[in-house]
């Protein structure tokens, strides 16, 4: 019941022109998605995840510079 939620707040998110990337790792129980947008935003979209997931998933909100390897990444790209 979850799943078709998240679809829509991920095609919401696609259709504004916001970019997001997501997706299961290999042991098909846990994901990531990676989105760029204002603390405003970014704080938005947790919300409306939050209202859709809270109490079935495990789920937090990380900045991009917490992500150290990413970052390295995003600089030399």
């Amino acid at each position: 019941m979850v799943a078709p939620s998240v679809i829509e707040l991920i095609d919401e998110w696609q259709s504004a022109g916001k970019f997001i990337w997501s997706g299961p790792f290999n042991d098909n129980k846990t994901g990531m998605a990676i989105f760029e947008a204002t603390e405003k935003d970014a704080n938005r979209f947790y919300d409306k995840y939050n209202k859709i997931c809270s109490g079935v998933l495990s789920y937090h909100l990380n900045r991009w510079d917490s992500f150290p390897l990413l970052s390295m990444l995003e600089n030399t790209a």
